[in-house]
């Protein structure tokens, strides 16, 4: 396997792991398996670790149509007002506390 293949298989992969987040149905596991799968390939320098965050980032804001910062922000936003005032956690859009 070269490092173009090596690349396309692991976007194949991250993809599947956001796709089933953003469904509701990730598993930790699922997870674990693909950065295993990855560091892998860093190690035995197929890619860099540059070339995974570029990836990363794109198929993140491909299937969640936000960056992956902008998620964390969103969801630490409305996991703090759920803590704090869970009826203004419940005021906002069911559409803006998708996960």
């Amino acid at each position: 396997m070269d490092a173009e293949q090596f690349l396309s298989e692991c976007e194949g992969r991250i993809r599947l792991v956001y796709e089933a987040q953003h469904q509701g149905r990730g598993k930790p596991e699922d997870k674990a398996r693909v950065e295993g799968f990855v560091h892998a390939g860093v190690v035995m320098k197929l890619v860099s670790r540059e070339q995974i965050q570029a990836l990363v980032e794109k198929v993140h804001l491909e299937v969640f149509d936000e960056t992956r910062q902008a998620r964390d922000a969103r969801l630490e936003r409305l996991n703090t007002l759920r803590a704090t005032d869970p009826d203004k956690y419940f005021d906002e859009p069911a559409i803006n506390r998708r996960r």
